[in-house]
């Protein structure tokens, strides 16, 4: 019981101090003086990859989701076509 006990308060206390989500800092290489630029959840890309190929039965409605998604999304979304063969 005492080992349970221990590995609960263990898990627990991993639990509460690795879930902190920081924005990442970048420095801004064009700006005056080096500042730096913090970016907003708002700011960033999605990155959508898809892999086609010749004979890919459902490349056509992935192709016809991701071209969907890039209309709602804008610039904020950025596909990239792969094929296989």
């Amino acid at each position: 019981m005492n080992n349970r006990l221990f590995f609960f308060l263990l898990f627990l206390a991993i639990s509460l101090t690795s879930c902190i989500e920081k924005n990442p800092v970048i420095e801004c290489l064009t700006c005056p003086n080096n500042d730096t630029i913090i970016l907003n959840p708002q700011d960033r890309r999605v990155i959508i990859e898809e892999f086609t190929g010749v004979r890919c039965v459902q490349c056509p409605q992935g192709s016809l989701e991701i071209q969907r998604l890039k209309n709602e999304h804008g610039e904020r979304l950025i596909a990239i076509s792969i094929h296989a063969t």
